[in-house]
């Protein structure tokens, strides 16, 4: 039997009969995150369901996702974890953003200019700071490139 907690959460979901997960059909904030309003509090709806049905308050803790689904709010597909364990999580599921290089929002350079100023700095004759006017980009910038400790997705190739 729910109590009325639990009825007003799975009042607002939509089970997917699939993954099981419960998919929030309430108000979301925050980059789509399910919100549920608590007296004159807006909290998560996720950390609100587990609290309800696992009986246990968070504290400090984070609600966390089995699933990676973040409409989700069934709490079997809940548990708790630190910010580490959440990014530790994450990065085993291989779901961590890594826009680099020419994905990265502020690039200001594309992969064949990065090779073509590799390729141009090792021949010679011109130095980092010419190299960064010449590009748009810093003399600092340009030793990073030619380094690998910047673009270092991008090959480095021998030049003949």
């Amino acid at each position: 039997m729910m109590n009325a907690l639990q009825n007003r959460i799975f009042s607002k979901v939509a089970p997917d009969p699939n993954s099981g997960c419960w998919l929030w059909t309430g108000a979301t904030f925050n980059h789509g995150r399910p919100q549920l309003r608590m007296g004159s509090k807006v909290v998560l709806a996720a950390r609100v369901a587990y609290m309800a049905f696992k009986g246990e308050q968070p504290g400090d803790l984070l609600v966390c996702h089995k699933c990676d689904t973040p409409l989700c709010v069934n709490p079997d597909h809940l548990f708790l974890g630190t910010h580490a364990d959440n990014k530790a999580d994450c990065v085993a599921k291989g779901r961590q953003a890594r826009n680099r290089g020419e994905k990265a929002g502020r690039a200001v350079l594309s992969e064949a200019q990065v090779r073509e100023i590799r390729s141009i700095y090792a021949k010679g004759g011109i130095g980092s700071e010419a190299l960064g006017r010449e590009y748009g980009v810093t003399g600092r910038q340009i030793r990073y490139i030619v380094s690998g400790q910047e673009w270092g997705h991008v090959p480095m190739r021998a030049v003949a």
